[in-house]
């Protein structure tokens, strides 16, 4: 549920000023946005793979429930 609300939450935060900016950045706003998608990303990946681990747990596993 953290990683789902992170990049949820903070993806509506990071991407559209990135998405639709006009201007080049100065030095510390674009590396700013540079560690907010490097903390996105990992995240959005979690988010995957424990979706993933779920479904296949309670495929393989009779009687054993994920997280609810």
């Amino acid at each position: 549920m953290t990683y789902l609300f992170t990049v949820v939450g903070f993806g509506m935060f990071i991407w559209p000023p990135i998405l639709h900016h006009q201007d080049a950045w100065e030095l510390m706003e674009g590396v700013v946005n540079c560690m907010m998608i490097a903390f996105w990303t990992p995240a959005l990946l979690g988010t995957q793979a424990r979706r993933d681990s779920l479904s296949k747990r309670q495929r393989g596993r009779p009687g054993i429930q994920g997280p609810g």
